[in-house]
């Protein structure tokens, strides 16, 4: 929300702290946007604790629960790296393109190159959609929402005073599809994560949650194998937007997945019917509540 509402109207971005996937990696934790440049939406974050194990009292059988994030949470309860190379041999430079949050770790006495963001590709190209919801007898419809000429000369409803006009069941929404893919190679990377940070047992190779992030590209020299310099395309003020709860074993599912996603916001449509003041204030702010509770819906 603060990350929209600086770029819905050029504010300045706060210098807010603890609230960056830098700061949790320390990786560029103090490096700022420039004045007027925003960060957007276009990497991904994961972890491997979003999960309780929980006991059913009917049956004493266990099972899992999501762990749930609370609203000022900024990063995934226990993140974990995409990929981690052992000194000698870190990614190639084409293959370090799709990953940021790179640091370099020490497990077991070994030095490691450890890629905690992946980007998201085809962002930019992506156009939203608008859909009309209409609901009658209690079934939805929904098409693409076509405008018309009423749009932009709108009719004045007349109100009685102390009255307003309420909303209905209809909806106006934005939606952007996004796909997150996660090959083959990627599930293997994770399954050698997993071997390296718990002593060989690749059945930890999970993806409990997802972080959304925002964020902006920044290029830095740094080094690679043998202290060799190289300029690593890395990301600044990487801010988890939304959280997804899922649960992928890379072991069983060493094919990998998707995460279809729709991004967007809903608005309600207003019937012109009148009624009292408070009635019509009550249904509003409820309306308002699902918009801001709309901003980013998954599809699974």
């Amino acid at each position: 929300a603060l990350m929209q509402t600086c770029q819905f109207g050029h504010f300045k971005i706060p210098n807010i702290t603890n609230i960056s996937m830098n700061e949790r990696l320390e990786v560029l934790k103090d490096v700022r946007p420039g004045v007027g440049s925003y960060p957007f939406f276009q990497y991904w974050v994961i972890g491997n604790k979003g999960h309780i194990n929980r006991i059913d009292a009917t049956d004493d059988e266990t099972y899992i629960d999501e762990a749930k994030h609370h609203g000022d949470h900024a990063a995934p309860f226990n993140p974990i790296p995409f990929v981690m190379r052992p000194e000698g041999s870190d990614l190639t430079e084409a293959e370090r393109a799709k990953y940021l949050l790179r640091k370099q770790e020490v497990h077991n006495d070994i030095k490691y190159w450890c890629y905690y963001g992946m980007r998201i590709p085809g962002i930019t190209d992506i156009v939203p959609t608008v859909y009309i919801t209409t609901v009658k007898d209690g079934v939805e419809n929904t098409k693409e929402y076509e405008t018309s000429s009423a749009n932009i000369y709108p009719q004045q409803s007349v109100i009685p005073p102390d009255s307003s006009i309420t909303t209905t069941p209809d909806t106006l929404t934005v939606s952007a599809a996004v796909t997150i893919e996660f090959t083959p190679k990627d599930a293997q990377e994770l399954i050698n994560v997993a071997s390296i940070l718990y002593n060989g047992n690749t059945k930890r190779a999970v993806i409990s949650e997802i972080g959304l992030c925002t964020g902006m590209d920044s290029k830095i020299q740094t080094e690679t194998d043998g202290g060799a310099p190289i300029m690593f395309n890395d990301a600044m003020s990487v801010w988890i937007a939304a959280f997804i709860s899922t649960y992928q074993s890379l072991v069983f599912n060493n094919k990998g997945f998707k995460v279809e996603l729709e991004m967007g916001a809903t608005e309600p449509v207003t019937t012109g019917t009148e009624v009292p003041d408070e009635q019509a204030n009550n249904a509003l702010n409820a309306a308002r509540l699902s918009r801001l509770s709309a901003t980013v819906s998954v599809l699974k």
